[in-house]
């Protein structure tokens, strides 16, 4: 085909496309193939009869991939006199979707890593791998049928951006030179240097990419529960369980669309008024019909209330009685500081209100509500009808 030098496009396929942010797949869909290096080469031949014989099983002969080989490594070197040519890049750009087996690194010259170098240039920051356990497979753990994760990798940033000097070399003498200088470091001057580069950007998409993830699977997505304190200080739970306490100032708000002129006046409530809602305890007596219309109106399943009723004592010597207990608007709910994208928000009249199509599902004001008044329905309202 032109505009290749060595690649070979099959005759009979057709490229996947993207629309709309989706892959469109046609029946014929070609993939590029880097084979790999070493067992690279092994692994690329077994994973294309087991692809090919799972795409036959599913479609029953209707769908099948016409594989483009490519070339980087070893092969590249050999063809083209580099270790990763440029016709690769616009191949892979242009098909979209490509598999690639293990590859070599080159010793004493070219990249560092052509994995690296692949992931870079082609802007694969983030490394996505499902984690789970089939059947018949030997684990350490008791039940293994329980893991089902996703985990979302930083993959161009951090030691994958790298940059190091070698010790006595000329570039690491000025680098030790000026961080001990102007940084007042004490770096011994037999020292190697390394850097490794980390941006708030890099971290926001990775971060963008795993919660639009777990909202279009319905999966429970991996939170931080996050506290203000009065002197600005945030306080975060994190995966190990260790409460850590940062500056305000560190935390920038989420990339959000801004409000329209409706959104804003819905917001504001009504000036000079202050609702409050009585409940009459002595007249309650367990019926939970507020909890049935309130789980009815808001589509719930079941297992979840916005409102529940609770049975008190004040004292032993004392008669219990019924306490129904909805959202308290509190007059400063913390469920409005930790929410990241300004979707629960207080009006002037003391209402607490939910905006749904600014949630993004992360929970926080769940873990911050300290009457345990809200739940998140992973359900669209129509497949909570059925209950």
């Amino acid at each position: 085909m032109a505009g290749y030098i060595h690649i070979e496009v099959p005759e009979k396929g057709q490229r996947i496309t993207v629309k709309n942010k989706k892959l469109v797949v046609p029946n014929r869909p070609i993939i590029p193939v880097i084979e790999g290096d070493g067992i690279g080469r092994d692994i690329s031949k077994a994973t294309r009869r087991v692809v090919d014989a799972a795409v036959k099983k599913a479609y029953n002969g209707r769908k099948r991939i016409a594989w483009m080989d490519v070339y980087a490594g070893e092969k590249a070197n050999e063809l083209y006199g580099e270790w990763m040519p440029q016709e690769t890049f616009d191949a892979i750009k242009k098909y979209v979707v490509a598999l690639k087996g293990p590859l070599t690194t080159p010793i004493g010259g070219g990249f560092r890593s052509l994995n690296v170098t692949l992931r870079q240039v082609l802007n694969l920051y983030a490394c996505v791998r499902p984690v789970r356990w089939f059947k018949g497979v030997g684990s350490p753990v008791v039940h293994p049928e329980k893991l089902n994760v996703i985990i979302f990798r930083e993959n161009t940033e951090d030691v994958y951006a790298g940059i190091e000097w070698r010790k006595g070399s000329k570039e690491v003498k000025k680098v030790i030179n000026w961080l001990n200088k102007n940084m007042k470091t004490s770096i011994r001057a037999d020292s190697g240097i390394g850097i490794k580069p980390i941006s708030v950007t890099g971290t926001k998409r990775l971060v963008r990419k795993a919660i639009k993830h777990a909202i279009a699977k319905k999966l429970p997505s991996v939170s931080k529960v996050a506290s203000v304190s009065q002197e600005g200080k945030i306080k975060l739970l994190t995966p190990g369980g260790v409460l850590v306490e940062v500056d305000a100032a560190q935390l920038t708000p989420a990339e959000m669309p801004s409000l329209t002129e409706n959104q804003k006046r819905g917001r504001m409530g009504l000036e000079g008024k202050s609702w409050v809602m009585v409940i009459d305890l002595s007249k309650c007596r367990n019926a939970r019909q507020c909890m049935a219309a309130c789980q009815n109106h808001h589509q719930l399943r079941p297992e979840q209330h916005h409102m529940n009723v609770l049975q008190m004592q004040d004292a032993e010597h004392t008669a219990p009685y019924y306490m129904p207990k909805p959202c308290q608007h509190c007059d400063n709910p913390p469920c409005t500081k930790v929410c990241p994208v300004n979707a629960t928000f207080k009006r002037q009249d003391g209402i607490v209100l939910i905006d749904n199509e600014r949630c993004i599902g992360c929970r926080f004001c769940i873990a911050a509500c300290p009457y345990s008044a809200r739940v998140f329905n992973w359900f669209e309202p129509r497949d909570a009808e059925q209950y």
